[in-house]
């Protein structure tokens, strides 16, 4: 089972992440403040950033994936 730790501090008016590093067991650590990207590791392709993490099939569906967080977000915020 891998673990995972995200500590995220909250005011009144917003949220502040001060922290949103995942550690697994495997030795593997990502760093989900980022901005949202694709990003290759040496178990294959992620969408990452903004407090995501989501495991993707190939660059391609990587891409399209990114595509429809960005979207979703942008309806969202109107």
């Amino acid at each position: 089972m891998k673990n995972f730790s995200y500590i995220v501090l909250q005011t009144k008016t917003k949220t502040i992440k001060t922290m949103s590093i995942l550690r697994f067991s495997d030795g593997e650590e990502f760093d989900t403040s980022v901005e949202l990207q694709l990003m290759k590791r040496k178990d294959g392709w992620y969408v990452i950033g903004e407090g995501l993490l989501i495991p993707v099939v190939n660059l391609d569906k990587g891409r399209t994936m990114l595509k429809q967080i960005k979207e979703e977000r942008k309806q969202k915020n109107k």
